[in-house]
């Protein structure tokens, strides 16, 4: 992280590929708050520097996934509406686009089973 700091700026595609890499192992290991932050300062990298709409539909899909296992349901679900309504924008992937929406719908069932 440091190296990349120094060589790249903190306003860098490679310093915004390694916060999700961190994202990711954190997930792997169950560090759920490292891993959300690692993600939303990816993201937020992401989204300064313009990359490609589908990392960021990535990331945002990874940071809803973050959420939902900490049943926090309404941010999880904002995050994956806003990866669904970006890839529909722009008429990204289609297998993106599923996976927004099926976990968009799981969000939703467990909403429901936790208010019942």
């Amino acid at each position: 992280m440091k190296s990349a700091l120094q060589a790249y700026g903190a306003k860098s595609r490679k310093l915004a590929s390694i916060y999700n890499l961190l994202g990711e192992a954190a997930f792997e290991v169950g560090e759920m708050d490292v891993a959300l932050k690692a993600f939303q300062s990816g993201l937020k990298i992401e989204r300064e520097i313009g990359k490609c709409v589908e990392a960021i539909v990535t990331t945002l899909c990874n940071i809803g996934e973050t959420l939902r296992l900490q049943k926090k349901f309404d941010e999880a679900l904002g995050s994956y509406q806003e990866a669904h309504e970006a890839i529909e924008q722009t008429r990204g992937s289609c297998d993106m686009l599923v996976t927004a929406k099926r976990k968009i719908a799981l969000i939703y069932q467990k909403q429901q089973r936790y208010s019942d």
